[in-house]
């Protein structure tokens, strides 16, 4: 997560369990790239802790949380929204002026109510190892690795150090080479938990609101399509939600047409950021692991990562994206990737 979330917002600080500034970019034929950040703009966190705090948090502001808890189903009607719950205990009927929608990266609800689903989901794979050698944010890029994306090793506090790929490919595949990868130059003493899964939302829902409801975070597909991170987003969107909520109840009107402010609001925000995302990984997904070490060289030439150390910003991408295209070396290679 970027610093600026926890700048913008009172999140919990003692879920930071690492701070980032440099990292070493690694092409498909072992090139490397160094880059280092004028400041620490970015922190990793437990989410196990994140979660635990921001529930309290919660709780503590007068929300009620039921745990292993399941919504079943949604239905809206003129005068309410009626969820069936489902628990060890039963089933029972909860009724509610509005729903909110923030399941993550399920879409029953959704699409039961006609609000669509994002384009493709892409796979998560990720573990933590215990080593004493992994000091900077390490990505991998190429076939190997990562099918339209990339993998990475992620330095945490205390030697551990976070292992993922994000594909579109087999998983476990590229999860083992960024192992086998680490393993050339480090002694992996042991994992600490097991290979965890998860779906990642890639594009956004195509409506995420209707009568009475509103749909947040990557339950709407708000996620970077370049980096997959939605946390700060999931915030922006949340926090936007909440005053459109407020008023709905100020004006008692519930109706699509006002809620629809919501939407419009958070695509003004984060919508170009999602897209000109999208418009990158077009390009970027149809290069193989020859185009890709072109691209790192051109990179080099056209004084990408100074940019980006520059004006770069952990969660908006769209000024990067814009000197990759009227960049002649970086346009050069992408176009020449994407015609084959």
């Amino acid at each position: 997560m970027s610093k600026e979330a926890f700048s913008r917002y009172d999140l919990p600080r003692q879920a930071i369990v690492g701070r980032l500034k440099e990292a070493d970019l690694f092409s498909p034929g072992g090139g490397c790239i160094s880059y280092v950040h004028p400041e620490e703009a970015v922190v990793v966190v437990d989410r196990h802790v994140f979660d635990k705090e921001l529930a309290e948090i919660s709780i503590a502001n007068g929300a009620e949380i039921w745990l292993s808890t399941r919504v079943s189903s949604l239905s809206v009607s003129d005068n309410y929204v009626e969820a069936i719950v489902k628990s060890e205990q039963g089933q029972r009927k909860v009724f509610a002026d509005v729903g909110v929608i923030a399941t993550g990266v399920k879409y029953t609800l959704q699409t039961t109510l006609g609000l669509g689903r994002p384009k493709k989901i892409i796979k998560g794979l990720q573990l933590e190892i215990l080593t004493e050698d992994i000091e900077r944010l390490r990505i991998y890029w190429g076939g190997k690795y990562s099918t339209g994306f990339f993998g990475w090793a992620i330095p945490l506090t205390e030697g551990r150090t976070r292992v993922g790929v994000m594909t579109e490919g087999h998983g476990m595949d590229g999860l083992n080479s960024v192992l086998s990868e680490i393993g050339k130059y480090s002694e992996i003493c042991s994992e600490i938990n097991g290979v965890k899964r998860r779906g990642i939302a890639y594009g956004t829902i195509p409506r995420s609101y209707s009568d009475r409801i509103i749909v947040i975070g990557e339950a709407a597909g708000q996620i970077k399509t370049t980096t997959g991170g939605g946390i700060y987003y999931g915030l922006i969107s949340a926090e936007l939600a909440s005053e459109v909520i407020r008023k709905a109840f100020k004006n008692g009107f519930f109706k699509a047409q006002n809620l629809s402010e919501y939407e419009m609001k958070w695509r003004k925000i984060l919508g170009k950021e999602i897209i000109i995302g999208e418009y990158l990984h077009r390009f970027y997904s149809k290069l193989n692991d020859k185009s890709l070490d072109e691209l790192f060289v051109a990179a080099e030439q056209d004084g990408l990562l100074s940019y980006i150390a520059q004006n770069g910003k952990f969660d908006w991408h769209t000024n990067a994206i814009l000197k990759i295209f009227t960049s002649p070396n970086l346009r050069r290679v992408l176009w020449q990737g994407f015609m084959g």
